[in-house]
C-alpha cells in the first residue's frame, strides 16, 4: 500500500469515527432530552393531582371528629375533592397518556374535559366549530388539551379560552388582566435546544409545541397587549 493509499484510509478512518460520534451523541442527546420530559410531566401530573387528594385526607380526618358541624363539612370536603381529583386524573390521563390517532374525539368531549378540569380556577374555554366534522383525531384531541393547559398556565388571575377550528388552522384566544409571558417562550415552539433548558415553568410549552410539529403545525404568537394572548397554529398550504 503506498503512502496516499494509506492517507486516503487515515481520513475515512477518521470522517467514519466522526459520523459514528456524532449519532452517539445525538442518541445520548434524545434519551437526555425524553428522560427530562418524563421527570417534569410527572411532577406536572403529581401537582395537580396532589392538591385534591390532600384534600380528602384532610377530610377523612375531619369526619373523625366528635363535632357533627365538622363532620359535615368533612364530608363535603371530601365529596368534591374526589370530583375534582376524578376530573383532573380523566383529563391528564388523555393528555399525558397514550392515545391512538385513530380515536375520534367529539368536540363536546373536548370542551368537557377541559371545563371540568379549568372548573377549580374558574376558567371557561369554549370551541368554536368551523369545520364540518364533528370528530377530531386522537392526536389532535391530545393537542387541543395541551394547548389548554399550556395557555391557561400564562394568564394572570381569571380568565377565558377560545379554540377556533378551521381547515388546516387552529387559533387559541386566551383573555385575561394580564399574561405571564418569559422571553424564551417562542423560542420553545420550534422544540428545546438542550435537556436541561427545560424547567417546571416551561415544559408544558415544549410539550404543546412537540406534538403541534409533529402534526405539521407551526406556532405563531401575538401578543400586544397584556390582556389579550393568540395563538395561531398553522398548516403548511
Amino acid at each position: 500500500m503506498n503512502i496516499a493509499s494509506k492517507c486516503n484510509l487515515k481520513e475515512l478512518e477518521e470522517e467514519s469515527f466522526s459520523r459514528l460520534s456524532g449519532s452517539v451523541n445525538n442518541y445520548n442527546k434524545g434519551i437526555r432530552m425524553s428522560t427530562r420530559f418524563c421527570e417534569l410531566l410527572c411532577a406536572k401530573f403529581c401537582h395537580d393531582m396532589a392538591g385534591p387528594i390532600g384534600a380528602i385526607n384532610n377530610g377523612i380526618d375531619f369526619i373523625e371528629s366528635e363535632n357533627a358541624d365538622m363532620k359535615k363539612v368533612a364530608v363535603n370536603l371530601v365529596k368534591t375533592s374526589s370530583k375534582r381529583a376524578i376530573n383532573n386524573l380523566t383529563f391528564l390521563r388523555q393528555a399525558y397518556g397514550f392515545t391512538p390517532k385513530e380515536v375520534e374525539v367529539s368536540f363536546y368531549t373536548m370542551k368537557t374535559l377541559i371545563n371540568n378540569y379549568l372548573k377549580e380556577t374558574k376558567m371557561n374555554c369554549e370551541i368554536v366549530k368551523g369545520i364540518k366534522s364533528e370528530v377530531v383525531d386522537g392526536w389532535t384531541a391530545k393537542l387541543i388539551y395541551n394547548l389548554a393547559i399550556m395557555t391557561s398556565a400564562l394568564m394572570m388571575y381569571v380568565g377565558d379560552l377560545k379554540i377556533t377550528f378551521g381547515k388546516n388552522v387552529i387559533t387559541v384566544t386566551s383573555t385575561a388582566p394580564m399574561h405571564k409571558i418569559d422571553k424564551d417562550l417562542e423560542a420553545l415552539f420550534d422544540g428545546p435546544e438542550d435537556p436541561s433548558s427545560l424547567t417546571t415553568r416551561n415544559i408544558q410549552i415544549a410539550f404543546a409545541s412537540l406534538i403541534a410539529k409533529d402534526l405539521g403545525y407551526k406556532i405563531i404568537m401575538k401578543y400586544t397587549k397584556p390582556d389579550l394572548l393568540v395563538l395561531t397554529l398553522k398548516k403548511p398550504q
